[in-house]
């Protein structure tokens, strides 16, 4: 546990041993906020708050240990009982104590209370999104890239096993191992980009896609042609970054997967929804037919990364597929 330490306008932070400080106070006002005026009394005069009203008891109301370390004359003290929070405030040799202390000082620790809830809230919701992060930071560099990585590790390994006894069947191995390795830097480079992107400050949507698409063309060697229908719609940062990242997505699974020989994209807005588009005249999906949003997730269809984009978006992703191509209707709110 810690203890703070607040006098002569010095404050003193120190990590305490919960087992000691279990047994400082009298099991009687444990739970209460009280008040004694001479804890060096004989037998000290206890005030305390119970569930049926104001009390008196006669006794040490802190352990001698307590007392001495901190060379008490009067205590005051109240119980700190928050949200995953508990403790307790002292105030220590305050003159002349009455009732009114009592009832202010309850005052004072409902505000400490309120004021550790709210340093614990910004915490878990500080941790929460470090989580979102590394989570986002999966997705731009996500499994399809180490599975590969995988994959040519396996390879090199049968390439090992062939170099002796088959050696041009060992050439070709490497030759396509060499493929996938060129196409998964592609992969890489691109994310990385796309994270560059997402560094940058906010502005036009419109300019952002436009270059994000040119440099997938540049890296994949496939036409994307781009259709932008904003009206200089401006949207959040952080909601922009993940649009940039669908788009960049679904283009790179069009180019790697679909083997497309061209992608069309088109973003289009309304007065709260982002409408995208994506079309190209790839290979398709393993399935044939269209699927609403809630078909694709029943039967878990679809590309799993983009999707949980769209997702944590709270927006929706249709798709229909066919030996002549794909289509993604991806709709995201703005409001």
């Amino acid at each position: 546990m810690t203890a703070v330490e607040w006098a002569d306008d010095a404050v003193k932070e120190s990590a305490e041993d919960m087992a000691v400080w279990e047994t400082v106070m009298a099991p009687l006002v444990r739970n209460a906020h009280f008040l004694c005026a001479d804890v060096k009394a004989a037998v000290p005069r206890v005030m305390y708050v119970s569930p049926t009203g104001l009390q008196r008891w006669r006794g040490a109301p802190v352990s001698e240990e307590f007392r001495t370390r901190f060379r008490a004359s009067s205590i005051l003290s109240f119980r700190l009982h928050a949200d995953g929070i508990g403790g307790r405030l002292f105030v220590l040799d305050k003159p002349r104590l009455t009732i009114d202390d009592l009832t202010l000082g309850a005052l004072v620790a409902r505000q400490v209370e309120n004021g550790l809830e709210h340093r614990a809230s910004l915490e878990r919701l500080r941790d929460a999104a470090v989580i979102e992060e590394r989570a986002r930071v999966a997705r731009d560099v996500h499994d399809d890239v180490l599975q590969s990585m995988s994959a040519l590790s396996l390879g090199l390994e049968t390439v090992g096993r062939l170099i002796e006894r088959a050696p041009e069947r060992a050439r070709e191995w490497l030759s396509e191992l060499q493929g996938r390795l060129s196409q998964d830097q592609r992969t890489l480079r691109t994310a990385i980009n796309g994270l560059k992107h997402g560094a940058a400050g906010s502005s036009q949507l419109s300019r952002q896609l436009s270059t994000i698409v040119g440099s997938l063309e540049r890296e994949w060697g496939l036409p994307v042609k781009l259709d932008l229908r904003l009206e200089d719609l401006t949207v959040p940062e952080a909601i922009g970054r993940e649009i940039r990242l669908i788009v960049r997505e679904a283009v790179v699974n069009a180019a790697r997967h679909a083997r497309a020989s061209t992608v069309y994209v088109t973003v289009r807005s309304t007065a709260d929804t982002l409408l995208i588009t994506v079309d190209d005249d790839g290979r398709g999906f393993p399935f044939t037919g269209r699927y609403d949003d809630a078909e694709r997730r029943r039967l878990g269809v679809g590309p799993k990364v983009l999707a949980e984009r769209v997702e944590a978006l709270e927006g929706t992703l249709a798709i229909a597929s066919s030996d002549a191509g794909a289509r993604l209707d991806i709709k995201v709110p703005l409001a």
